[in-house]
């Protein structure tokens, strides 16, 4: 379950990335990956066990608690930027 809901999660991130590039932020970003890692992980779970009412019951909080956590992470690679972005490799 955790494999699929991190392979679409970081797939939406990197569309996101593609199509509006530094642009979408990274509240934004984040919060896009912590749904979809969340979503993608009820999708499995729903196919599995071959019940859809799995999916509909948990989807609203666990959209929720994607947001939440994607906005957690946000914050915290804001606070966290500053300090790696002088460790970054010359450009060339």
């Amino acid at each position: 379950l955790a494999l699929s809901g991190g392979l679409l999660s970081v797939l939406v991130m990197l569309l996101l990335l593609r199509l509006f590039g530094q642009a979408a932020g990274y509240a934004a970003v984040s919060m896009a990956g912590g749904v979809a890692h969340n979503v993608g992980q009820l999708l499995v779970a729903a196919v599995l066990l071959r019940l859809q009412a799995v999916f509909w019951f948990y989807l609203c909080g666990l959209v929720l608690a994607g947001i939440a956590a994607g906005l957690l992470t946000a914050l915290i690679l804001r606070a966290v930027m500053p300090v790696l972005s002088p460790m970054r490799p010359p450009q060339e």
